[in-house]
């Protein structure tokens, strides 16, 4: 696709073609200067909707930042969480587990990147780009199945996250009521829309690398304690596979958003290598941590003993039990 950006994109094309042109608009504007949008708005909070970013307002020209979104945002206990599915759900080794690992993550990325050149182009997030590739109720198939993979992603991170408060408390805190403050957190921040996500990212990720870095570091030494397994069947290096692609390529549903405010003539060929990179460079790495994890949770009884109680969770503060308090501060 050639770095020449599209004309903008009509904004009222959605409402022509079901013969309502401009009966939305008035609406639009009420809600548009109601007090709490407005005082959102003025908290730096994105009040927009499915209307395609004014070219006006896409003025960023920080290219390098898709990188770092990208990069931060990869930065958590996730990929830890499938890498580790390779031996302990799967029964593969850590040579087999890292091998489709590196391969399918080296082809799953590519969608992810292309779609994000999208973005600066036309100013429209992915879904609403959607719209004129698949039709007015053809896209409700990518729609659903997009909420679904984002509800599958909110509910892993929540779930791993209040069992990780659970076992630093020793069970006092329930899983559940840690999932629910994991859950409230998580959706203050995901109201607010690009600009101050991005700012949250910029500086979320320190602490998520510290704990992942001093993790490996108190419990490394068992990582080359693996557990044997037998050689794979196709059909398991087929499932695993599949779960890697099932866990890179749902981000293409929303690779286009974090591109919107780019200048229309940001070249795509470093949109597509930043957006690349930087969903590559950390993802693969820690997926085959989670791999090397849950491969020697076999033979380290206090690791598999807590993988039993309380899952993934219980795992790093079993890593981390050697650093006492500074360990659960750190699982925290």
């Amino acid at each position: 696709m050639s770095d020449q950006a599209y004309k903008e994109p009509n904004a009222n094309v959605l409402d022509e073609e079901k013969g309502l042109s401009g009966s939305g608009k008035d609406a639009d504007i009420e809600v548009a200067q109601s007090w709490s949008l407005k005082k959102f708005a003025s908290l730096g909070v994105e009040t927009g909707g499915i209307v395609p970013i004014p070219v006006t307002d896409r003025t960023n020209t920080r290219i390098h930042g898709i990188f770092t979104l990208w990069l931060t945002m990869s930065v958590n206990l996730l990929p830890i969480v499938t890498g580790m599915t390779g031996p302990l759900g799967y029964g593969l080794g850590l040579r087999d587990s890292s091998l489709i690992i590196l391969f399918f993550s080296i082809l799953c990325t590519v969608p992810v990147a292309y779609l994000a050149t999208l973005g600066p182009k036309t100013g429209m997030r992915q879904m609403i780009q959607a719209r004129f590739s698949f039709g007015y109720y053809l896209v409700s198939v990518p729609v659903i199945l997009n909420l679904a993979t984002l509800t599958g992603f909110c509910v892993i991170d929540s779930v791993v996250g209040g069992e990780s408060l659970s076992a630093i408390t020793h069970g006092h805190l329930t899983p559940d009521v840690g999932i629910v403050v994991i859950a409230i957190l998580a959706m203050l921040v995901c109201f607010c829309g690009f600009k101050i996500l991005h700012r949250y990212e910029r500086f979320a990720w320190i602490p998520a690398l510290v704990a992942i870095v001093i993790a490996t570091g108190t419990g490394g030494k068992h990582l080359s304690n693996q557990a044997v397994y037998p050689a794979p069947e196709a059909s398991t290096v087929l499932s695993f596979a599949a779960l890697i692609a099932g866990f890179l390529i749902p981000w293409a549903a929303l690779a286009g958003d974090f591109a919107v405010y780019m200048v229309p003539e940001a070249s795509s060929a470093k949109v597509f290598v930043y957006t690349y990179s930087g969903l590559f460079l950390p993802t693969v790495p820690l997926l085959v941590l989670g791999a090397a994890i849950g491969g020697a949770c076999p033979n380290v009884p206090s690791w598999q003993a807590g993988y039993d109680s309380t899952s993934v969770g219980g795992v790093l503060a079993a890593m981390l039990e050697p650093a006492g308090g500074f360990g659960k501060f750190v699982v925290v």
